[in-house]
C-alpha cells in the first residue's frame, strides 16, 4: 500500500484558483439575488409552502442517496 508522502503539498494553478474564486462568487451571487424572496425562515426552509410533493420526494430522496456515501465503508 503506497502512502502518501506527508512533505508533498498539493498545488493549484492559477486556473485552478480562477475557477474555485468564479464558483464562490457565482454563488455567493445567486444567494444574494435570491435573498430578497425568502422574507422568514418558513419561506427560507419550507419554500412558503408552495413545494409540491413530487419536487420534496425528490430533494428528500437525493439526500439520502448522498448521505449513503458518508460512512466510511471499512
Amino acid at each position: 500500500m503506497l502512502l502518501p508522502n506527508p512533505h508533498r503539498l498539493i498545488s493549484l494553478s492559477i486556473s485552478d484558483m480562477v475557477i474555485i474564486a468564479v464558483y464562490f462568487v457565482m454563488v455567493l451571487g445567486i444567494g444574494i439575488y435570491l435573498k430578497k424572496y425568502a422574507t422568514s425562515g418558513e419561506d427560507f426552509f419550507l419554500a412558503g409552502r408552495e413545494m409540491t410533493a413530487w419536487v420534496a420526494g425528490l430533494s428528500f430522496i437525493s439526500a439520502n442517496l448522498g448521505a449513503i456515501e458518508l460512512p466510511d465503508p471499512q
